[in-house]
């Protein structure tokens, strides 16, 4: 199945987040179309209604009926989930409880999914105020601009415009068939625990992207935990990683500030879950100008500088057990389209890098991952991609390039290499700022500028490999020559061998 199509289904399902169980063994579905074919990607076993009544774990059902709910009811067992969808603007949370309570079913939660559910970023628990206080005012903010708050407002009353002018809108439930025994799991911050409400956040374009989910306690105006969740068996490779990364760092004497901790790491079917302390801020693109450029790229430096020396004085080891399965990975996925010359010339290049100070790698380490927080501090997330023994400076150098992407407005041109350009030119703006982060950064480690200069080649040798993965599965197989050339990574492989 393509990405574009497996992860349009894969998003009409993730309400299965907000179940107890998400991997659900036997579904019973009252509904047919994209929904019925979405729940049958996520289904051990997806079966007709009257097949096994009262042999189910889920059911789900879409403007359902009196009847149907009863039928409904009478195909689960004791402890199984409903889930339904009304399509209604004159039906409230509180009237549609009262319904499935009557219905025989019990533990109702009602959610508003936002802005649609057609093109959902959020689902918003109806129980709680905390958790829709919290996102309107500072999750759907707008960074960097004064008067966030009216243009929130504005922007929540012209989308709940259609429900006020009597215009069809949804609400979605999660109810339960009453069991005298319940898993002691859901007692802990679980999306069905008492005492919890979740706030579901829908991230990233693709299939694999993860599901946040922020759990509040009862009254909380702010997060109490983060859950990151797999949305596929695929993504649960990543949190893992993430999960052992954060893990060694809070080895650390007084950890690392600006680091989330692991709470738990839960490895139940269809929900690898990982529970952290939640981070507060905003992005760092979001607070980007030019009066804040330099700082705001020093300050990355610094805090890439203690991560690497906060540990002690770091050991070096040869970069061969790095390089050589990188060079290997780029030069079969790349291999169609790269001229043999630069590929010879980067192993020769990185084949002389002398032993290096072996240090913690984000490896996403973007100005979407950093946050600057309240007190001004920064603080970084997603660490799936993570290497606790990783190399010194690959992090900067993706950071500052990326930086200079944002500034120069190359994130809504495209004109990637035009800006990658200035940034090495110590004579432009963009180039001076990172010639000094470099240099500071080079000088702290021990890295000299030979070094520098290698390891910017093997940055995207090491970070190619992502771009192959997303056009592959675009791709439904191996992607075009063509397809391939259009690869950041790659175009930014060959501008740094060239020079």
């Amino acid at each position: 199945m393509e990405e574009a199509t497996r992860n349009r289904l894969l998003r009409r399902v993730d309400w299965r987040f907000l179940l107890p169980d998400p991997g659900a063994a036997r579904t019973v579905c009252f509904t047919s179309g994209e929904l019925r074919e979405a729940v049958e990607l996520i289904a051990g076993e997806l079966r007709e209604p009257g097949v096994r009544p009262g042999d189910n774990d889920l059911a789900v059902v879409v403007d359902p009926d009196d009847a149907t709910l009863e039928a409904a009811r009478a195909e689960l067992r004791d402890g199984a989930c409903l889930y339904g969808e009304w399509r209604s603007p004159f039906l409230s949370a509180r009237s549609l409880t009262r319904r499935l309570l009557l219905a025989g079913f019990s533990d109702v939660r009602c959610y508003r999914p936002w802005p649609s559910l057609r093109a959902t970023a959020a689902w918003l628990p109806l129980g709680a105020r905390g958790p829709r206080s919290y996102f309107l005012l500072r999750h759907r903010r707008v960074p960097g601009q004064r008067g966030a708050l009216l243009v929130n407002l504005v922007r929540y009353v012209a989308r709940s415009l259609p429900r006020w002018a009597g215009l069809p809108t949804t609400l979605c439930a999660v109810a339960r068939t009453p069991s005298p025994n319940r898993p002691s799991e859901e007692l802990d911050a679980g999306p069905a625990s008492p005492g919890w409400h979740w706030l579901l956040l829908i991230r990233g374009p693709r299939s694999i992207s993860k599901v946040i989910g922020l759990a509040f306690r009862d009254g909380s105006r702010s997060p109490d935990l983060v859950a990151k969740i797999a949305r596929i068996p695929e993504a649960a490779v990543g949190l893992a990683r993430e999960a052992k990364a954060l893990r060694v760092l809070a080895e650390r004497p007084g950890g690392v500030r600006g680091v989330p901790r692991v709470h738990q790491v839960r490895t139940a079917p269809g929900r690898f879950t990982v529970m952290e302390t939640p981070l507060s801020g905003g992005p760092l693109w979001s607070v980007l100008r030019p009066s804040r450029y330099r700082s705001l790229a020093l300050q990355a430096t610094s805090w890439l500088s203690d991560l690497a020396l906060g540990g002690g004085t770091p050991v070096r080891s040869s970069p061969a057990r790095v390089v050589q399965p990188a060079l290997d990975r780029f030069g079969r996925m790349f291999g169609a389209v790269a001229d043999p010359g630069l590929l010879q010339q980067t192993s020769e290049a990185l084949a002389d890098l002398p032993p290096l100070p072996v240090v913690p790698e984000q490896r996403d380490f973007s100005p979407w991952n950093l946050f600057v927080t309240g007190d001004g501090t920064l603080a970084v997330l997603d660490w799936e991609s993570a290497d606790p023994e990783g190399l010194p400076a690959l992090d900067l150098i993706y950071f500052l390039s990326y930086l200079a992407f944002f500034h120069d407005g190359a994130m809504k041109s495209r004109n990637f290499l035009e800006s990658y350009r200035r940034a090495l030119d110590p004579a432009t703006f963009s180039g001076r700022v990172q010639e000094e982060c470099l240099t500071q950064y080079g000088v702290s480690l021990g890295v000299g500028p030979s070094e520098m200069r290698r390891l910017r080649i093997l940055t995207w040798v090491i970070h190619a490999p992502s771009e192959y993965r997303q056009f592959e599965a675009d791709a439904g197989g191996a992607p075009s020559n063509d397809r391939l050339r259009e690869s950041l990574f790659f175009r930014l492989w060959k501008e740094e061998v060239r020079r």
